[in-house]
């Protein structure tokens, strides 16, 4: 069986995105590790199908993938591509909408410069919502890593874990190592997406990433709120804050409490087109 896909990245966070309503398409776990491999095969940090959608109310669902086989819940930079794909693709024609994933929905709109604004939703500091093992509520913990270091970091979830450390110099951080400790940690039973953040001025952050089952990547459009928010919360961020990450920049706008974050990118693009047969 042919597939079609389209290779489409977002600073750097690159996808291969399949259209499951034209075409039928299961992807096992294997099949997906094996697409992913950057040096045999087409190599994405994630794998997005495109389908219809559960809620008359509701314009399409998506599946989020990682490279390494397992499904999560939300993305947003991958929200950012998907308004570009369906209208590229003939499957809408309408530059708002709204869009179902594994655990909220996400309010999508195209403007006009192609730039994507993001309704991410709100933010939870539950550590039941995260999930994380803790018996009580904090705006932070310690964690202390193999090799001695102590940092704290604060916990969030953006409808997925994160785990965000801020540090006053991002060039000491042993990104692949510390990444993989955090992760991998018992304390998140669904591991985590960890970012550490030097917060440059109040309106300003550099973030560096290491994204739950891709690993190190260039961009996260949730990390980059979840980041934010913490920042907001604790008092060295104001919204708006401009986030530079290796593979681009966003911009994160939050009022605090229960109000939804959004997102705005323009360094959005769809890299090729292709089949691949299975």
């Amino acid at each position: 069986m042919i597939f079609k896909f389209s290779k489409m990245q977002c600073c750097g966070n690159d996808f291969m995105f399949v259209d499951a309503i034209t075409q039928k398409a299961f992807f096992s776990p294997e099949l997906i590790r094996k697409l992913a491999d950057r040096h045999f095969g087409i190599g994405f940090d994630q794998l997005i199908l495109v389908e219809p959608p559960f809620d008359p109310e509701v314009d399409f669902h998506f599946r989020i993938f990682n490279s390494d086989g397992t499904e999560v819940q939300i993305g947003a930079n991958a929200a950012a591509c998907f308004i570009h794909f369906v209208i590229e693709h003939k499957l809408t024609a309408k530059n708002e909408l709204l869009v179902s994933s594994a655990s909220r929905l996400l309010e999508v709109k195209l403007n006009e410069d192609g730039s994507v604004r993001v309704n991410v939703g709100a933010p939870s500091f539950a550590p039941e919502d995260i999930p994380y093992a803790s018996l009580h509520t904090s705006d932070t913990y310690p964690f202390r890593f193999k090799d001695g270091e102590e940092l704290s970091h604060s916990v969030v979830s953006m409808g997925n874990p994160h785990a965000v450390f801020f540090v006053d110099d991002l060039k000491k951080i042993p990104l692949e190592k510390y990444g993989k400790e955090v992760e991998s940690d018992e304390k998140f039973p669904e591991k985590v997406n960890v970012s550490f953040v030097k917060v440059e001025s109040e309106h300003e952050i550099t973030l560096k990433l290491f994204e739950r089952g891709c690993g190190v990547t260039l961009a996260n459009g949730t990390c980059a709120c979840a980041s934010c928010v913490c920042g907001i919360v604790s008092g060295k961020l104001s919204s708006p804050v401009k986030v530079n990450m290796p593979g681009g920049t966003a911009q994160i706008e939050w009022k605090g409490g229960r109000e939804p974050v959004f997102m705005t990118v323009s360094e959005i693009s769809r890299v090729y087109d292709g089949t691949f047969s299975v």
